[in-house]
């Protein structure tokens, strides 16, 4: 989904514990996040498809649900997640690939806030 509907969501869950007499900010709100990173943002893009489609289905949105492309276009998409209320987000290469995995550590997470 989109950061506006996990938003949606995480406010709707947290008023749910409230209700429930629970301190909604004891909650972890967490989100998985497949990434692909790369100079190439068709090529990775069509990796994450690739990859996504052969878990959930060809309904699985790659555009909304995954970050792909150079480095600080991974960042932007993530951050505005983090941006939206996620707190723990769990980053899913596409590929275990020693390089990727690098890049990401690299290249990707030092640009996030």
């Amino acid at each position: 989904g989109t950061p506006e509907s996990f938003r949606q969501s995480w406010e709707k869950v947290q008023g749910y514990a409230r209700e429930a007499g629970k301190d909604p900010d004891s909650l972890d709100a967490g989100k998985l996040m497949y990434i692909c990173v790369g100079d190439d943002r068709d090529w990775c893009r069509n990796n994450l498809v690739e990859y996504t489609h052969a878990y959930y289905g060809d309904q699985y949105d790659v555009d909304n649900n995954c970050a792909f492309g150079p480095p600080e276009e991974c960042a932007k998409k993530i951050q505005s997640f983090v941006d939206a209320g996620v707190k723990t987000m769990i980053l899913g290469p596409s590929s275990p690939n020693v390089g990727q995995i690098t890049r990401i550590a690299n290249e990707v997470v030092p640009l996030l806030k």
